[in-house]
């Protein structure tokens, strides 16, 4: 995949994390206060939003687990275009990332990291990391009779 839409993918799907974070997930949590420190007006807009979806639930898994699978998508997307070129620097930093996801897990689960282990966040990471390795041709899914990719030839 060329840096362009590796930039999209990255684009696209932090927002997307985004969005379902900002408006399915508690304001009890701190990046809602510092929103409302930053921008009342714009905190007033996201409340106004998020009381019209008030009665539309999302699957635990969705609002919970992966926001942080499509966040790992977008960083691995990123560092991979600003790194095109330099495939062995790709792969190290791919895994490196990858590795340190689930790592954080191991780790909470273990308490020696603040947090709550969940294993629906694992496959999460796990996720992401298949579709980057896919997208950007490093493996090659066996039920599909072509690679998936958005490289145009």
């Amino acid at each position: 995949m060329k840096a362009p839409g590796l930039w999209a993918v990255s684009a696209l799907s932090f927002i997307a994390g985004a969005t379902v974070y900002w408006l399915f997930r508690s304001t009890e949590m701190v990046m809602f206060g510092a929103l409302r420190r930053v921008s009342e007006p714009l905190f007033g807009r996201l409340t106004h939003i998020r009381a019209l979806l008030a009665d539309f639930t999302l699957p635990h898994w969705v609002a919970y687990n992966l926001p942080d699978g499509m966040w790992l998508l977008s960083l691995l997307c990123t560092v991979h275009a600003i790194w095109l070129g330099h495939s062995a620097v790709c792969r190290i930093l791919a895994w490196s990332l990858t590795i340190c996801a689930i790592a954080s897990e191991a780790l909470q689960y273990t308490g020696l990291l603040p947090g709550t282990a969940d294993w629906l966040d694992v496959a999460a990471y796990t996720g992401a990391s298949v579709i980057y390795m896919t997208l950007t041709n490093q493996i090659t899914i066996p039920i599909c009779k072509q690679k998936l990719s958005l490289r145009q030839s």
